[in-house]
């Protein structure tokens, strides 16, 4: 959990009153993931691991990239899963100008509907020019700052880039809170494996990955939410830090560092080194052994 006293809209996600961007691929997910926010944040309800504030308020989604039809398949699909009633939809603008010159009946809608939440999807024309330029950026981000809510902003990552939203470095900068999201999918599976990793904060520490299970009833029409350990899936994991996988190791029982080391693929020096640091989470299981095993601190 994260402990610096900062109010969330959606645990670990959305903090109260700030603007979020969730970065991925192309096809990782983000409209769903999205589109489900908005259902748990206005509802107050909790799936997968997000826990939305029991202050349920009404969202708006700026859909600057699909159709009215998508979004509204993806809620039905979400909301048969989630067990909520027909009635619960998500407020849908088709967007096409920049957000910046949207702005008087962006704020007009949020008064009258008593708005709590935004969600914008894309950056990329809701920005109103190039994401590579600063000022682009900064007018996108001063517009949402005039809003006075909770914002989620979905952006892409170029293919050639190993981490990192495209564009300027505002774009991270002027987030508050920044996540990447990342997919696992079988051919002809109907799960998808969903991995959140906290890339940027501006109070408070990165919180761990988030694992997500998506899973896509195609006969009852409804999508199943549950929470995912992130480490079971190794191209997931693949994205989590070494401490989070040296844990991960652990939690069937002790180790010694080489073992750990050889599991992990891992440099052996790195894995002691982590052992020996984070004495509050790894603990020495035989101090007077030259090659000691270990475990878990919260284990003993």
């Amino acid at each position: 959990r994260d402990t610096s006293g900062v109010s969330y809209r959606l645990w670990p996600l959305l903090r109260m009153w700030e603007p979020a961007v969730l970065y991925g691929y192309g096809g990782a997910g983000k409209s769903y993931l999205a589109a489900l926010a908005c259902l748990l944040v206005q509802e107050g309800r909790t799936a997968g691991g997000l826990n939305a504030s029991p202050e349920a308020v009404p969202t708006l989604y700026l859909d600057y990239e699909s159709s009215p039809d998508e979004l509204n398949e993806r809620v039905r699909w979400l909301r048969k899963g989630l067990g909520l009633g027909e009635e619960t939809e998500v407020l849908y603008r088709y967007s096409h100008h920049p957000i910046m010159d949207d702005l008087p009946e962006i704020q007009r809608i949020i008064a009258d509907e008593k708005i709590g939440f935004l969600v914008v999807d894309s950056l990329g024309l809701a920005c109103g020019g190039d994401p590579e330029h600063a000022d682009a950026a900064l007018r996108y981000f001063a517009a949402l700052r005039s809003l006075r809510l909770t914002s989620l902003t979905i952006h892409h990552q170029p293919k050639d880039k190993e981490r990192g939203p495209f564009g300027s470095v505002y774009i991270e900068n002027m987030a508050r809170n920044v996540w990447e999201l990342k997919k696992e999918q079988e051919q002809e599976s109907d799960t998808l494996f969903l991995g959140l990793y906290h890339r940027k904060v501006n109070r408070g520490r990165l919180l761990k990955p988030l694992g997500i299970t998506l899973t896509f009833d195609q006969e009852l029409e409804a999508v199943t939410i549950r929470p995912l350990d992130i480490l079971s899936v190794p191209q997931l994991a693949a994205g989590t830090s070494l401490r989070v996988r040296i844990h991960g190791a652990l939690t069937g029982g002790g180790r010694t560092a080489q073992e750990i080391a050889e599991t992990l693929t891992a440099p052996q020096d790195q894995v002691r080194v982590l052992l020996n640091r984070y004495k509050e989470e790894f603990v020495n299981l035989d101090p007077l052994s030259k090659s000691p095993r270990w475990g878990l601190l919260t284990n003993n």
